[in-house]
């Protein structure tokens, strides 16, 4: 069990959950379509453009990334990791 013998289990975890209003949903839906907008546009396409699997795909995985950053339910955060100069294996390497 991930949260240890004392917590809930992962289907616990999920059935306890708040499901979304079905005002949430349409909000989702919009921003979704409104980045999808977006992202066509930055990469020059056409909004009525027929795309090909893979670009629907690409389309699709920037724009639901961006509406779930937009919307508060995905926190992205990058940390810069710096080379290991001072690793043991940096001798070997070079």
């Amino acid at each position: 069990m991930p949260w240890g013998p004392n917590g809930p289990s992962p289907e616990e975890a999920w059935l306890a959950r708040t499901p979304i209003s079905p005002e949430e949903r349409q909000a989702f839906q919009a921003t979704v379509n409104d980045m999808e907008t977006r992202v066509r546009a930055e990469l020059g396409l056409s909004p009525d453009a027929e795309l090909d699997t893979r670009a629907r795909a690409a389309v699709a995985r920037a724009a639901l990334s961006r509406a779930l950053q937009k919307l508060g339910y995905l926190l992205v955060r990058r940390k810069r990791i710096g080379p290991p100069f001072n690793s043991p294996l940096r001798a070997t390497i070079t």
